[in-house]
Formats: C-alpha cells, structure tokens, sequence
C-alpha cells in the first residue's frame, strides 16, 4: 500500500473548494476534519478513571475509553497537580458503562462529506457507516473531482479512522 501524507489526502478534497456547487460542504468537511485532529493532538494517551465512592481506580487507554465505553462522552477528563489524566465517576456507572458489541447509549449522529450539505445520520458504529455510504456514493454518478474526494475520504477513514460527524 502506498503511503500518503495527510497534504496528499486533503488535495483532492481541497479541490472542491474551487467549484460554488461543492465549496460549502467542502469548507464545513475540512473545518470538521481538522477539528478533529487537533482533539487527537491534544488527547493523553491513558487515564486513570478513580471513583468517587471509594480508593478504586484504573488506569486505561484513551481509546479503550472511546471504544468500549460512553464514559468520554460524559465525562470530561481532567489534568492532576502532577500532570497525570483523569477521569471521575462513581463504581457502579463504571460498570454499568462497559460495554460488549453495542454502546449502552445510541445516539444519531450525523456524518460530513465534502461534497454534499446533506446530513446522514446513524446511530452506532459510525466507522462501518460511512465506509458502506461512501461506497455507495463512489457508485453513483459524481464528476471525476468528487470521485477523487471521496476517495480521499476514504483513505483517511481506513488508515486513520478519523470520521467527520457534523454537531447540530
């Protein structure tokens, strides 16, 4: 596989800024994307999650957080006098938090392509999502400039597992 830098990937999408019909979705797909690259930049890479009712902590990974539990969506991590990550709860909704298959908490989100305004909403695993979105829409019938941004989009997603959801 060949190997792309971030630049690489943002050409063809870039590209779109430069026709009216796909400008503002391109602009508002970027400002997301590198929105959410400067929350991975900033992002510690283990916590400690220490409960309120007790001396019990554990010290996990930021993305075993996000990926098997909603707790990073309710919570906000916090920085110690000592410079160490943690996160607040009480035991039992620690507990009740983890999670097998499924996230306990579904909740519609709305994914972002650069070359469409539309929303397209889902509500779980947003990842399997888009790749079957976008496939479809390599599918349809888009001017070779869009093409290419989807493609792009792609690439991102796979190799990075970046996803741009739009807040509404």
């Amino acid at each position: 596989m060949q190997q792309f830098t971030v630049t690489q990937w943002l050409k063809p999408i870039r590209a779109l800024l430069d026709d009216p019909m796909y400008e503002d979705a391109a602009t508002q797909w970027l400002a997301i994307f590198e929105a959410e690259v400067k929350v991975l930049r900033t992002m510690p890479k283990s916590v400690t999650v220490r409960s309120l009712g007790s001396n019990n902590q554990w010290t996990i990974s930021v993305f075993a957080l996000r990926r098997d539990t909603d707790l990073l969506d309710l919570y906000d991590i916090t920085e110690n006098q000592q410079g160490q990550f943690e996160l607040w709860i009480d035991e039992v909704h620690w507990r009740n938090r983890l999670v097998d298959e499924k996230r306990t908490v579904k909740v519609i989100q709305h994914l972002c392509l650069p070359h469409s305004q539309m929303d397209f909403p889902f509500e779980h695993q947003a990842k399997p999502a888009l790749l079957k979105m976008l496939k479809r829409e390599l599918n349809s019938n888009h001017s070779q400039l869009v093409i290419e941004a989807l493609k792009s989009v792609k690439e991102v997603t796979e190799q990075t597992g970046l996803i741009c959801v739009k807040d509404l």
